[in-house]
Parts: C-alpha cells; structure tokens; sequence
C-alpha cells in the first residue's frame, strides 16, 4: 500500500518502480493546482503558458532529485555539483511569480523526501491562502491596477475620455490634467480598473479612435508591463 505517514522504503535501498512512479505523480498532481491557483489569482487576462509550464515541471524534477539523493552525502554533493553547472536567466519582474515557482519547488522536494501529507497540506493550505488574498479587501484587485496617460489637443474633452472610460472601466480617477510646455497639447493621467475581459490594446484603440487621443501609454501596475501607441 502507499503509505503517507512514514517514509517508504529505507534510504539504503533504491524505491521501486510503484513508489517512484506514485511519488512523482503526486508532485505532478500538487503543482499543478499550484498552476491553476496561479491563474484563477491572477490580475491580469494574460500569462505566459511557458511560465505555467515551470511551475508544474520544476516539481517533477526536484522529487526526482530529492529521491536520487537520499540520505547519501555522497550522492548529494554530486547533484548539487552537477545542478551548479546551469545557469538560469530568468528575471521575474513581479515577486508574486517567484513565490509561486518556490511553492511548486517545495511541494516536489516535500513529495521526494516522502513526506507527502505535509506537501499535500502545505500544498492545500498555500492555494487557500492565495485565494484569501486574490479577493481580501486589501488585494491590489480591491483598488486600481493600471495608470494610463495620453496626450489630447484639446482641454475641454474630459467629458468625452470619462465616457470611454465608463464603458471600459469599472472605475476610474483622473489623477492629472495640464497643459503640455509646448503649449500644444495637454497631458491626462487617469488611475484605472478595467473592466473583467478588457484588454490594454482594446482601450488604447478607443482612445485613439478619431485621433482623439495620441501617445497613449498604460502602466500596470501589478506587473510593471506597459503598451504604447
């Protein structure tokens, strides 16, 4: 039987085919709901599907590795000699994508050193408790998540962008309106939170509809992207 009080087989031996086939797909299985909580929490309508990808092999290979190594110190320094040889070159932008990647890392070691009711309820209480903070009301959701400046020739069509927003957005605060140094053109910062399914190019193309607006930049602020036209 697979049993997920104690450790399976002593570290003496090597775990058999059923063990290290079930080991693995409990890793599998854990990060994957680590994969799936990332997107039901996430603040934006767009991920990378190699990002997703990561979080749901990364646990493969640590169980893999933790099973490997055992109790042998002499296996673990030859791993670790090994692992050090790559280098990875990813930069993550947003703090929140490396917690997520570190929950999948950890729910795989947990699974390889056989301790699988703690990665199932490590597991189980992480996706809770991401879940708790994507909709508490101190969440960046609760409040505006993008801050969109453009430049208009006129300083009398507040009232035609507050429209578009409406229909864009579900709130929003004009936080600036002033009038370029050239004299020409006026500047307009809005603090926003568009609305479920909107996207950036869809409120950039109506803005820009009839050359009402030019130079229209949106800042996210929950992942520090930005788009331009």
């Amino acid at each position: 039987m697979f049993d997920f009080s104690h450790p399976l087989i002593p570290s003496t031996q090597d775990f058999d085919f059923f063990t290290t086939t079930m080991t693995v797909f409990l890793s599998f299985l854990l990060s994957t709901l680590v994969a799936y909580i990332y997107v039901w929490t996430l603040q934006k309508s767009t991920y990378s599907k190699n990002y997703l990808q990561s979080i749901v092999l990364i646990s493969i290979i640590a169980s893999v590795i933790i099973l490997s190594v055992g109790d042998s110190i002499a296996r673990g320094v030859g791993i670790i000699a090994a692992v050090g040889i790559i280098r990875f070159r990813t930069n993550f932008k947003n703090p929140r994508d490396t917690i997520f990647l570190f929950a999948s890392l950890a729910a795989g070691i947990a699974c390889g050193a056989s301790a699988f009711i703690i990665a199932i309820e490590g597991t189980v209480c992480f996706a809770l408790a991401s879940l708790f903070l994507r909709f508490a009301p101190f969440s960046p959701v609760a409040y505006f998540d993008c801050i969109i400046s453009f430049q208009a020739n006129g300083a009398d069509q507040t009232r035609q962008f507050n429209t578009i927003m409406q229909q864009f957005c579900k709130k929003f605060v004009l936080i600036n309106a002033q009038e370029s140094t050239k004299g020409s053109s006026y500047q307009y910062d809005y603090h926003i939170k568009r609305k479920k399914n909107v996207s950036n190019a869809q409120l950039i193309e109506a803005l820009s509809a009839n050359n009402l607006a030019q130079k229209v930049t949106i800042i996210d602020e929950l992942d520090t992207n930005s788009d331009i036209n």
